[in-house]
This record gives structure tokens, sequence and C-alpha cells, in this order.
């Protein structure tokens, strides 16, 4: 092989190379080359002709996704496939093993790139029931995608306890507490620790959790942690699995772990202080891509283990979501505060502060508040919905008059029917009567002769006859009053049917009236809130250098009602229709934003698979057991072309030295020079830094940081990150500079670096496509060049990967000086936590002055130091991750050039035309091409969607208020049109 060789050029545009046919040409051989011209071949056809998924690009990209992405699934299960039928063949055609490594790589690179997750951080996701609905959780809870196909395990999730030795931290702090309450009641001034107190009463709170036993400070004080931790050794450090068919079967079961609500059974234990992390499994087209969803803890939380994982988290996340609640109003005085300025300087220096990384999401949109005092506030907006203030009011008056009448009418008819009724029943009692005197007035017989006792019948008779006849007269009055009072009841009915239709009719109009204003005055509080936090994002990212160029998603979501409409033919007010409430449009942003990956893997996945078939397709289809160059011609222009190839080596390693220089030239112009004018300024402002924590914490507070070593969550929930806070200082001055050092200059070296790769394989290629060498195998040679072009991919995608890791290194190199600075304040913060007695408040403070004047310089150089020496070994290993792609590329090279002679040449000096056909070969050719024609027919496919569970779909849906929700008919306008509603 001939030695390695380094060019340098002035830039990075290659050098002209010289072609194969350049050397010295040996008419003998050529002559002994063009004895074999009867073994000339005609060109191969494709393998696989037009798959789909070289012809979509000009789909949309959500569709290209769809098609690249299942035509790598059908191509995984392909290779699978081609593996079994090399294996059976191996034995006979040894060359299959070569084949099948090939294969094996290939599917361990998707397997890498099957890996790749996006974080998506979704602070304070309390009331956002987008997938999990879920609430109160105190514990990071991480959302990932189902793989499982057991239906009785469509809810899982993995909640992970924290260890022994993290417990035990957490429970000798409270005993260290308890400890100092009872040797000392007085600090400082005879004043109460109260800092101290709450943080023994919150630590109880967590106590009664797990050991519901000891429920007051007495029983507290007489444990131990040893026996603490002895009654729940068996599950720290475990993890705990839990798998159900329903949602709300699996909700019941994990609440317990991470909820920090009220206890449901004061003697069961809830384990959620114990728990370290729950990873939670849902199918979700959301999460199938990779989408890792994740709801960190909110301040009141200050497990260490937690904050550790919380943090970890942090320098993982592809995407921010930031939830803030709108029924708080959001303006541009206070739309800065919505993102914590420590998480927006880490987005900043992340390369992360931008429309495709970052979104808002307005929670409680669907919260009512006074919509006619708020429409007040803003004329054009008042103007705008007077008319409907005025209709909704008149309605309402309306409709109180019909109530009125009603309710009188309502009155009167069961007076009415209430007489009717005793009418009924008077009548139905004197017809008894009448009746029955009439059976007893019946005439004797008039054969008998009368007696005295006849005659006094007779009387008696007679005055029956009397009552009769009062009886016939007053029943038949009686049964006309009846009558009449039926009419007036009948014809109250009527009216209270009609009252029924016109209150009706007059109350959907007014709800109509009444949801056009919800809906102007929403929208209208939307849009504010949108427009200020938009303003903040401009602002921001004015500030970085940078101009907007695509708007910051907001999104003002109502998940409650979104998730009401899935299985509901009622229109909630103010939300006319279900894209009103933004979750639709919310999950389509997630999953744009992982397109671009996704299509790049999958590319990057099918160009390998074609490469392959395409570098083993003169293999596959060659049924003989030789072929045709002689040895001699092989040994004469084999070691041409790895010369060839070790030019192209040298000109590779020629690049990468040349990029390192170039990035490190803009690091030093960029970054370099720019930190040591950072760190005065921030230097000189640590003791005004310092000063503004003594102002704005207690006593106790401020001692209890120092013991932390400056982060530490306090009982009212506040955050204090002294360490963070201090290097916020010095990185204000870098924000610009770094962002276009990393996030401009970097990308677009990459490019010219990919660029320029791409011109050298390409000069490489037509340089050893000499057909005049080698005329007997003229269809090789245009094989091989082909196969060599094909590397370019390969080298962009080693590149991308290179630079991806590259932003690994950046985006940790700037959180280094929290650490380093923090190891700087070690003998400040041992110092002020020793400090006991009266008076130590005000020598801490003292102390901490002199310090940050007298180091504060210094401070911030040993942070910077942090931050250089990890861009420095980055810098320093450009060459190194650059050129583990090329080695790549140039093995894959290597490798073509030695297929091409071992199929085009014969193993000795044999010219002879005879060619022997291997049944071998045959065979395995047989079966293979059966796994690549399958496949052929499935690229041809058109794109089958996943059968996956609706996102909203659940037998056991919560329930509503259905006040808040409307019946409409078919008919009703879809903008609650009601002008004819009189």
């Amino acid at each position: 092989m001939a030695p390695s060789k380094i060019k340098r050029e002035a830039d990075l545009t290659p050098p002209p190379r010289k072609v194969l046919g350049c050397f010295q040409n040996d008419s003998e051989n050529m002559g002994t080359s063009s004895a074999l011209d009867s073994f000339a071949k005609p060109a191969l056809k494709p393998l696989v002709s037009d798959p789909n998924w070289k012809q979509c690009e000009h789909e949309k990209r959500l569709e290209r996704v769809k098609i690249k992405e299942q035509a790598a699934r059908m191509a995984v299960s392909a290779l699978k496939k081609m593996l079994n039928t090399l294996s059976r063949h191996l034995l006979a055609i040894p060359p299959c093993q070569t084949r099948i490594d090939k294969i094996h790589e290939i599917l361990a690179r998707k397997k890498c790139h099957d890996r790749t997750q996006r974080f998506v951080a979704l602070e304070y996701l309390e009331g956002f029931y987008l997938l999990t609905r879920l609430t109160g959780q105190a514990v990071p809870t991480e959302v990932s995608y189902n793989k499982s196909l057991d239906k009785d395990k469509l809810f899982r999730a993995e909640v992970v306890y924290i260890t022994q030795a993290e417990w035990r931290e957490e429970l000798e702090s409270l005993f260290e507490d308890l400890r100092a309450e009872q040797v000392s009641a007085t600090d400082e001034d005879n004043e109460i620790d109260e800092e101290r107190n709450e943080r023994i009463n919150q630590g109880l709170d967590k106590i009664k959790y797990v050991y519901p036993h000891i429920n007051t400070r007495q029983k507290l004080e007489s444990a131990s942690v040893e026996d603490l931790l002895t009654e729940v050794r068996d599950v720290l450090g475990s993890t705990k699995l839990i798998e159900k068919h329903t949602r709300s079967a699996f909700s019941d079961e994990i609440r317990q772990y991470i909820d920090s609500g009220e206890q449901s059974s004061k003697k069961t234990p809830h384990w959620w202080p114990l728990i370290k992390l729950c990873r939670v499994f849902v199918k979700s087209s959301v999460l199938e891509p990779g989408v890792i969803l994740v709801d960190l803890p909110g301040n009141l939380d200050s497990n260490a283990a937690r904050s550790a994982v919380a943090e970890n988290y942090s320098k993982n996340l592809a995407l921010t979501c930031i939830v803030a609640d709108v029924s708080r109003g959001i303006s541009e005085k206070n739309a800065a505060e919505l993102l914590e300025k420590y998480t927006k300087r880490n987005l900043q220096l992340d390369g992360l502060y931008n429309s495709d990384s970052l979104c808002f999401v307005l929670s409680k949109t669907d919260r009512s508040f006074d919509y006619a005092q708020y429409a007040k506030q803003y004329p054009e907006l008042g103007d705008m919905v007077s008319p409907d203030i005025k209709k909704a009011w008149k309605l309402k008056g309306d409709i109180s008059g019909l109530e009125r009448q009603h309710g009188s009418l309502v009155k009167s008819h069961k007076k009415n029917k209430k007489a009717m009724a005793e009418l009924s029943a008077n009548i139905k009692n004197l017809t008894s009567r009448l009746k029955a005197l009439s059976s007893a007035s019946t005439p004797f017989a008039s054969a008998r002769k009368r007696t005295l006792s006849d005659t006094e019948e007779a009387s008696t008779v007679g005055k029956a006859s009397e009552e009769q006849v009062e009886l016939r007269t007053k029943i038949p009055e009686l049964e006309k009053e009846l009558s009449e009072l039926k009419t007036t009841t009948e014809a109250e009915a009527e009216k209270l049917l009609s009252f029924a239709r016109r209150i009706a009719h007059l109350e959907k109009a007014r709800i109509y009236a009444q949801s056009r204003l919800t809906v102007q005055c929403i929208r209208h509080r939307n849009e504010l809130s949108r427009a200020a936090i938009r303003a903040d994002y401009e602002t921001t990212l004015r500030e970085m250098g940078r101009q907007p160029v695509n708007h910051l998603q907001v999104f003002p979501v109502s998940a409650t009602v979104h998730l009401r409409y899935q299985s509901s033919e009622k229109r909630h007010i103010g939300f006319p229709n279900r894209e009103d409430t933004h979750v639709s449009a919310l999950r389509d942003w997630v999953l744009g934003t992982t397109l671009g990956d996704r299509e790049r893997y999958a590319q990057a996945f099918l160009d390998d698979v074609d490469d392959f078939l395409a570098s083993n397709h003169p293999w596959i289809m060659d049924k003989y057991g030789e072929s045709k160059m002689p040895a001699e011609l092989r040994e004469q222009w084999e070691p041409q072309m790895e010369s060839l190839v070790a030019d192209l080596e040298a000109d590779l390693r020629n690049l990468t030295i040349k990029t390192e220089a170039t990035l490190k030239h803009i690091v030093q112009t960029n970054v370099y020079s720019v930190v040591p004018q950072a760190v005065k300024p921030a230097g000189a402002k640590a003791r005004d830094t310092a000063e503004y924590w003594a102002m704005t914490c207690h006593w106790a507070t401020h001692k209890k940081i120092n013991s932390k070593r400056g982060l530490w969550t306090d009982s009212k929930g506040r955050n204090h990150r002294w360490n963070h806070e201090l290097v916020y200082d010095l990185t204000t001055h870098i924000v610009k500079p770094w962002d276009l050092a990393f996030y401009r200059r970097f990308p677009q070296e990459k490019i010219n670096y990919v660029d320029a790769g791409k011109v050298l394989v390409s000069d490489f290629a037509h340089a050893i496509a000499n057909k005049d060498i080698f005329p007997d195998a003229s269809d090789g040679i245009d094989v091989l060049k082909d196969h060599i072009l094909r590397t370019q991919n390969r080298l962009r995608n080693d590149t991308d990967t290179a630079f991806d890791e590259m932003k690994k290194v950046i985006k940790k190199a700037h959180k280094l000086a929290v650490p380093a600075i923090k190891g700087f304040l070690e003998e400040m913060y041992e110092h002020c936590a020793s400090e006991s007695g009266r008076g130590f408040y005000a020598r801490n403070r003292m102390y901490i002055d002199d310090f940050m004047t007298s180091k504060g310089v210094h401070m911030h150089r040993v942070g910077k130091r942090a931050i250089k020496s990890e861009l420095d070994q980055l810098l320093d290993n450009v060459p190194a991750r650059l050129g583990q792609g090329n080695a790549l590329i140039l093995q894959r090279i290597r490798e073509e050039i030695k297929q091409f002679f071992d199929r085009n040449s014969t193993d000795g000096s044999r010219t002879s035309s005879r060619k022997v056909v291997s049944n071998a070969k045959l065979l395995m050719q047989k079966d293979i091409l059966v796994d690549i024609n399958n496949l052929e027919k499935d690229w041809k496919l058109s794109v089958q969607d996943e059968l996956l569970p609706n996102d909203d779909e659940t037998e056991d849906e919560m329930t509503f208020d259905d006040d808040l929700f409307v019946d409409l008919s078919k008919d009703d306008d879809d903008d609650y049109s009601d002008e004819e509603a009189y």
C-alpha cells in the first residue's frame, strides 16, 4: 500500500486528480485483456426498480416521512429474511459471510437511530391532559410509546424507587434539624429559626405518607434513621411494574406512587416520597416516532434524587413546552417571567431558543371570567361584542318576564287541576249515592194486599225520591263545572307548552349570543397573551443577534373541552368547534418537529439498504464460478487503484485538518476573545449579586443555602441557585457570540465540509472509471463508479452524526461553569455554614462581601477555564470525529474495489473462455431473489397507517358539567347564528 499523504492547499477546494489512464499502459497487457472481449456482459437491470421512497420528493414532508418509514420497516423485515437465506447457503458459498456481516452492520446502525429520542419538557403539566390524564405529579414523569402488543398491557409504567443511600441522606437531614432544634431553641438574637421548623413540618408530612403510624413529631423524634430504613428496605432501589388494560384502573394503581395529594387511607402507605422517576408507556401517535414527554417536579420538592433526575432531563431536551395559566393574564410586563431566566439561558446556549424547539401552551382557556367587564377594558373589543351583550341582556329580561308569567300560570294550572280532581271525586261519590238510592226504590208486587208496614215503607221510599231528585239536579251542574274547568286546564296546558317553547327558543338565542361574546373575549385574551409572549421572544432573539424568521408557536389549549368533543354531540360555550381547543394543532406541531430527524434517519437507512443491494447485485446475478480478468492484469492495476485511494485518504485527512483549523478560528474570534471581557464585569457584579442574596432571604435560609453549597429550595418553595446566578452573570456577555459561533457558523462549515468531501469522492470515482484500461469489464467499472459515488450519502450522514456529537459537547461545556464555581466557593460555603452564635449572620454577610470583592474575577476565570477546557478538547478531536466517518467511507471504497477485482478476474493466469456454472450459486440466487422481489413489491405499496388506539378514546372517560355544553340540531349554524331567534 502506498504511504499516506497529507496535502495542504490554501482552501478546501480539492486539487485536480489524475485519472487511472494516466499510468503507463502496457500494450501487451492490453492485448491480453482484449482477448476476452467475448466475456463482456450486458448492463444489469436494478434488483429493485423505482421504489416509492425514491419518487416522493414532490410530496409534503409528513407524507414523505410516512413513505420512507414504511419502506424502512419493510426493509428491516427483508434484510432479516436475507440473513436467513444467506446463512442457509453459507457452507456451500463462503462469500455469503461477507454479506451477512454487512447486513448486521446495517441493522445495528438502524437500531442506533431507533434509540434516538426527542425529550419534550412540559413544565407545570397540571391541568394539561393531552396524553396522561394524570394530575398532581410529585415525581419526574416521562411518557413514551408503549410497544407492547398485549391488549392487557395497553397502559404500562415503571416506577423507580430511590436508593437506600438517597433516602438515608434525606432522613439524616431531617433528624439533623430535629437535633438542632432540641439543642438550641434560638440561633440569632433570640429569633426562632422558622425556616428549620417549616422544614421539619414538611419532612414530617412526607414521613406520614410512607410511615402512616408516625403521625406526630413526638413519634418521629422517638424513631431513628436505621428503624425507618429497615421498614422500607425491600422497596428502596427497586422498580415497580404496573400493567393495566384500562386507563381508570391504571390511574388508580399509579396514583399512590406519583400523586402528592390527600391520602385515600391514613393506614395505607403512599410511596411518592420514595419515588425517583416514573416511566409511563401508552399507545399514542404523538409518541410513536420516539417523542418522550417529560413532566418535572415543581418548586415545592427538595428531594435531591428527583432534582438530579430533572437536571439530567434538562440536558437532553429537544423541545420545551412552557405551560402558562392564561386565566391570570399575560402581558408584556409578565411575559418574560413565564420562562425562568436560568432555563432561558440554557436554551440560548444549547441552541434551542428558537421557534423549532420552543413553544408556549396557554392553559385554562376554558375557565369562566367576567366577559362583559373584560370587554369594557378594550374599546375595539367592546364595540365588537356590544350587540351581543345587549342582546343577551334583553333576552335574559324577556326570558325572566316569560318565566314569571309561566310561574303564575303554573300555579293556576295546578290549582285548577286540583279543583278538577276534587270535582271528579265529588261527582263520583254523588253518582254512587244516586245508584244506591235507585236500587232501594224498586216497586213491590201488585198482587199482594198492602199492610200497615207496607204503608210505612212507601212513605220512606217517597222521601228517598226527593233526594234522588236533588242528586239528579246537582250532578249535572257539577259535571258542567268540571267540563268548564277541564277546558280551562287544557288551555292552560297549551299555554304552558307555548311558554316552554318560547323560553327554550329565547334561551338558545341567549346562549348563542353569550357564546359569541365568550368566543370573542377568549380569542382576544389569547391573542393578547400570544402577542406579549412573542414580543418577549423576539426581543430576546434580537439580543442574541438574530432576526425572527418564524413566529413562536403559542397554543391556547383546552384539553377538557377537546376530550368532551370526542364522545359528545354537544358544543361548549366559547368553543364552537373542536379545532378551537388547539390540542390537535399542538399535537401536530410536536409531531412536525420530529419530521426532520425522522426523514434523515429513514433516508440514511434506506440508502444503506439500496447501496447493499446495488453493491451485491453483480455477485447475486453471477452464476459462474470464475470470471475473466487474468491475475497478471489484476496485479498490475490493483496497486494503481490503491495509490488513488491513498491520495483520496490524504485529501480527506487534509480536509478534516483544515476544517479543524476553521472551527478553531471561529471559536477563537467569536468566543475566546469575548470571554475575558465578560469575566471582568461579571466579577465586578459578584459582590452585588451576593448582597441581593442577603436582602431576599431569611437568615436561617441564608445559612441553609451555604450548608447546601448554593442550591436549596426553601420551605416557601422558592429556588435558591447561587452558583447558577453567578454563571448567569458570566454568560450574559457571551450569549450572542456563542450563538453566532456554534449555531450559525458551525452548521455552515458542516455544509462546506460535506460539499468539499463530495467533490473529492466524485473526482476519485471519475478517475478510476477508465474503460480503456478494462474494456472487458466495462460493466463492472460502471458498477464500481456508481457504488463509490453512493458513498457521498454516507459521507453526509456520518458528518451529520459527528456534528451532532459536537453539539452534545457544546451543550455540556457551558454547564461545567456551575460545578467549577461551586468548587471555587467551597471555602466560603464551609465557613458560613459553620458559623454560629449571636451576630453570625452579620459576620457571614461581611465575609461573603469581602470574598466576592477580592475573588470575584478569579472565580469567574475558574468558570471560564472549565468551559474552555471542554471546548478545546472538542476542537482537538474534530479530525478524529470526522476521521471516523472518513475511515468507514475509505473502507467501503476499498471493499468495492476488491469486489470489482474479485468479480472480474481469475485466481491464476488462465485466459480460457470456458465458464463453469455453479449449482450452489444458482440455488442461492433463486432463494435470495425471492426475498428481493418481495421487498420490491413492498416498496411499491401505498402508505398503510399503523392501527393505533385513538389518543383520546377510552371506555371510562371522566365526567363533565353538562351545563357548559349545548345541544345543537343539524340545522344550527356552526357559529351560533341566531338572527331568527325570535
